[in-house]
């Protein structure tokens, strides 16, 4: 069965997952962002291998990578047009998978950034927060304080 991955915030990424003594490398390609919204990358495939090594990797467990909208050629019921989300998947949000990365909420470390853009690409690639969720300086901050992160970012006047 074919089966379509997700990644996003990305309107590219070439992973490579290892399998043993095996590399897979995927491409997810496709994606963009505008002022209207996001579509994310995608990587589709009906190799049951490839799909063993996405499922059990880090980044799908952690939610980076997450199944996507598939369409359900074997609805009856519908004439072959119904769109599911399969049940068994990573987390959906990314609410789910910062609370999971909390180990202790007393305990935080600080980091300090010279410039807000900075700090954005510090949550987004190292701590997958999306991108529609820090939008500004307090935003950034509030986010880093449900990792258990404090911020410190220099405003430059």
């Amino acid at each position: 069965m074919k089966q379509r991955y997700e990644v996003a915030g990305m309107m590219e990424w070439h992973p490579v997952f290892h399998a043993g003594r095996t590399r897979v490398r995927v491409s997810f390609t496709g994606g963009h962002l505008c002022g209207g919204g996001m579509t994310p990358a995608v990587f589709e495939t009906s190799d049951p291998v490839v799909q063993a090594v996405i499922e059990r990797s880090e980044a799908f467990r952690s939610g980076r990578i997450r199944r996507a909208w598939s369409r359900s050629d074997d609805a009856k019921d519908s004439g072959g047009n119904a769109w599911h989300r399969p049940v068994a998947e990573a987390p959906r949000c990314a609410e789910a998978v910062v609370r999971k990365a909390v180990k202790d909420p007393g305990v935080s470390e600080t980091v300090e950034f010279d410039s807000l853009d900075k700090a954005q690409d510090f949550l987004q690639f190292k701590k997958h927060v999306p991108t529609s969720r820090i939008l500004d300086i307090d935003s950034c901050i509030r986010e880093a304080a449900m990792l258990g992160i404090t911020l410190k970012i220099k405003v430059r006047k």
